[in-house]
């Protein structure tokens, strides 16, 4: 069982899988939360933290096809001006 608090979970988050996407914000873990994706029991235990890498690991996925989707309709030229868009 880990903390009731959104701000510690996402630190611990990003202690425990530092080779993530991106780093996780306290904000994000309240909107999963809200949605019911995490701390479903109150508070966070241990799946909590694969369902946040899945998560994560989805939307790298999402954005490497949106990127690369953009690049073959020639809407852009290099990948670095798709990725300020997508960010």
């Amino acid at each position: 069982m880990y903390s009731t608090r959104p701000e510690q979970f996402a630190t611990l988050f990003n202690e425990k899988v530092p080779g993530a996407h991106r780093n996780i914000s306290a904000e994000d873990i309240i909107c999963m939360k809200r949605c019911k994706l995490i701390c479903r029991h109150g508070f966070y235990i241990r799946g909590d933290l694969e369902i946040v890498r899945g998560i994560l690991e989805y939307e790298q996925l999402r954005e490497g096809k949106l990127r690369d989707e953009l690049l073959d309709r020639g809407i852009f030229t290099t990948l670095e001006e798709a990725m300020v868009l997508i960010e």
